[in-house]
């Protein structure tokens, strides 16, 4: 829940953030400066992030991003009752218990997770590699049997979620098992090829020397994983138990967000909030569009060129907006300096979101959950 809701517009600006990934990929793949595929566009994207990052950090967003809101996390000039027709959400008394209680397989799920932040890798040798797995190995690259420039590496660990190789190279890898024994693929530059306009559309011999497969090892879920690394004073099995009534919780308020969001109705959203919110999204589109080496309009015009969807996205996180603060009037709830601790889980994490976003538009982000944890107290689960 409090994932879902970490800072309330930004999940505005996530649908383009994933389709300005699909597309800076397929950009990435023929800018890449190595000639043996592409072979560090992984590397150099991941440099590009860590300069944005370093960068972003000197500035600041609240000038685009809190423009509208006060500092109670509502909307400036607006009674959002008076737009709002609001669901009757005193008629939520109960909740089946199927629908919010966790399977075991979901709270194994999360205890994954938690495990794989502590992981370890080790190098595996004794299998072939299938689709997705991370391998290192020596690679030469050669044309009618002469080698090139760029097309030779040793000890080069290939990701396939971050690198991105000529079209057929990984594909040929996977189904061989780790070895000393070199093996050739055979693949095609594309054409054009920007990187090294004289390799474009030739075919390459790449001999591989398949050295291993890399794996995540987990730590084991016991008790002294769950004292001494997570730092809990329980034991395993009750430290999976508190996470399933964790997870309860959470879901009873996601519950609760979707059923008074789809059943309350919204007129006439005031201009000044869905002009805020296009100018949101302007902004991130326009920091993947930079990544995917566009122009905002060129971005536009590959990733939603009637701005339909931009439309939507806009209209219909305004109607969150305002169908959340009617509730927050109506309970008399605002985001405090104190309240809003537990969504951002500590002073420091509150307080650069206030200093990067605005103080208003961070605590609009806690409203929904603290809105939604004044209505689960009314509930109760059979």
């Amino acid at each position: 829940m409090r994932k879902k809701f970490l800072v309330v517009t930004m999940c505005v600006c996530m649908a383009f953030m994933t389709a300005a990934c699909s597309t800076g990929t397929t950009n990435n793949e023929t800018t890449n400066n190595s000639s043996a595929g592409d072979t560090t566009a992984g590397e150099n994207a991941s440099t590009g992030a860590e300069g944005e990052s370093e960068s972003a950090a000197e500035d600041t967003k609240v000038d685009v991003y809190n423009t509208i809101f006060q500092d109670n996390g509502y909307v400036k000039d607006i009674k959002a009752s008076d737009l709002v027709q609001l669901y009757d959400y005193s008629q939520l008394k109960t909740i089946a218990k199927a629908d919010v209680e966790p399977t075991e397989e979901e709270v194994q799920a999360t205890i994954d997770e938690q495990r794989k932040l502590f992981a370890t890798t080790k190098q595996v040798t004794d299998r072939a590699v299938e689709d997705g797995d991370i391998i290192c190995m020596d690679f030469t690259g050669k044309i009618d049997g002469v080698e090139f420039d760029g097309g030779k590496s040793e000890d080069y660990v290939f990701d396939p979620n971050y690198d991105n190789f000529i079209d057929g190279f990984y594909e040929q890898i996977i189904g061989h098992t780790p070895s000393e024994e070199p093996f050739d693929i055979q693949v095609t530059f594309p054409d054009p090829y920007e990187n090294n306009p004289d390799l474009a559309g030739k075919d390459a011999t790449f001999t591989i020397v398949l050295k291993y497969i890399e794996e995540d090892e987990l730590p084991e879920f016991n008790d002294a994983f769950v004292q001494d690394t997570l730092g809990a004073t329980v034991t395993a099995e009750e430290y999976r138990q508190q996470l399933k009534e964790s997870i309860q919780s959470d879901n009873v308020l996601e519950y609760l967000y979707d059923k008074v969001i789809a059943e309350s109705t919204v007129e006439n959203i005031p201009t000044s909030i869905t002009d805020a919110l296009r100018a949101i999204v302007d902004d991130t589109s326009m920091q993947q569009a930079a990544d995917a080496g566009m122009e905002l309009e060129e971005f536009y015009e590959q990733v939603d060129p009637t701005g339909e969807q931009r439309e939507n996205l806009c209209a219909e996180q305004a109607k969150v907006i305002l169908v959340i603060q009617a509730i927050a009037e109506k309970e008399g709830i605002e985001a405090t300096d104190d309240n809003v601790l537990s969504y951002f889980g500590s002073e420091d994490t509150r307080d650069g979101y206030v200093e990067y976003f605005g103080k208003g538009y961070s605590y609009s982000g806690a409203l929904p959950i603290l809105t939604m944890q004044k209505l689960a107290e009314n509930v109760t689960i059979e």
